[in-house]
């Protein structure tokens, strides 16, 4: 039982890191392409680590 849900915590978090660089990479280019604001970059960074607590509860 304890194999099983060592590994669902490493896929998840494997998933998690995957899921934020790929966010951050579109984030960047967004940034750069439409010259967004650090608050909509913040926000997003938010929500992709939030998203990354709720996957590990």
């Amino acid at each position: 039982m304890r194999e099983s849900i060592t590994t669902i915590i490493i896929t998840c978090l494997m998933l998690w890191t995957v899921v934020a660089a790929i966010t951050t990479i579109v984030t960047y280019l967004l940034y750069v392409i439409f010259e967004i604001g650090s608050d909509q970059l913040s926000t997003v960074s938010f929500m992709c680590a939030m998203s990354g607590a709720g996957c590990l509860m």
